[in-house]
């Protein structure tokens, strides 16, 4: 039986800039706007197939609140991905992916961690405020991709996705990064379960 990669992927963000509405667009394939911000961190998951490898992608969508930091910070230990997202139209969210990359290197001080930018809410073009040209100089100071997306727009989403599995297989070639493996994908999905009400926060 061939190995499944468990992949843990986090999603910082101030609040509002659209994590949850990204994340459900992606695992459900239909353009989905949540109207309910995430209380402390939740997760969904998706099986994703890539050059003869299969990847369990824990996709963990973290709250922007600042009342929720410290509950944040735990979820941040040990990720293999992080997706650090901005809303295009929310200046301060793009300054304050600093503070977020900052806080996710600290929390995995000796790991290696693949990070992504995405500039969430590219249908609203006419509101930006965060010119694309001072993204590139951030991203290529900090060595890390990009990508803009929407809820509107699913593939653009997918991109993200498509272009992280790639890196994270990329980097298992180059052994850059080392993951968890399991072989009995229904005895894992068992221990999903059982510990999925300890790692969700409800208020």
């Amino acid at each position: 039986m061939s190995k499944i990669y468990m992949v843990k992927i986090g999603i910082v963000g101030n609040y509002n800039v659209g994590k949850t509405s990204f994340l459900n667009t992606y695992i459900d394939q239909e353009s989905i706007s949540s109207q309910l911000s995430t209380i402390g961190v939740d997760f969904r998951h998706m099986i994703y197939n890539y050059d003869n490898k299969e990847f369990k992608l824990h996709i963990w969508d973290t709250a922007g609140q600042e009342k929720f930091a410290n509950i944040v910070r735990s979820y941040l230990r040990e990720v293999d991905v992080i997706i650090l997202m901005y809303d295009i139209t929310d200046h301060k969210s793009f300054v304050n992916l600093d503070k977020w990359l900052n806080e996710v290197e600290y929390q995995n001080k000796d790991k290696k961690i693949i990070k992504y930018i995405v500039g969430n809410k590219k249908d609203m073009e006419e509101k930006r405020v965060v010119d694309l040209k001072i993204l590139k100089n951030f991203c290529k100071n900090q060595d890390i991709q990009y990508s803009e997306t929407s809820i509107k727009d699913i593939d653009s989403i997918n991109l993200v996705f498509t272009k992280i599995v790639e890196k994270i297989n990329e980097s298992l070639i180059k052994n850059e990064i080392t993951l968890k493996t399991f072989h009995n994908l229904e005895t894992e999905e068992k221990k999903e379960i059982s510990g999925k009400n300890k790692c969700c926060i409800i208020m």
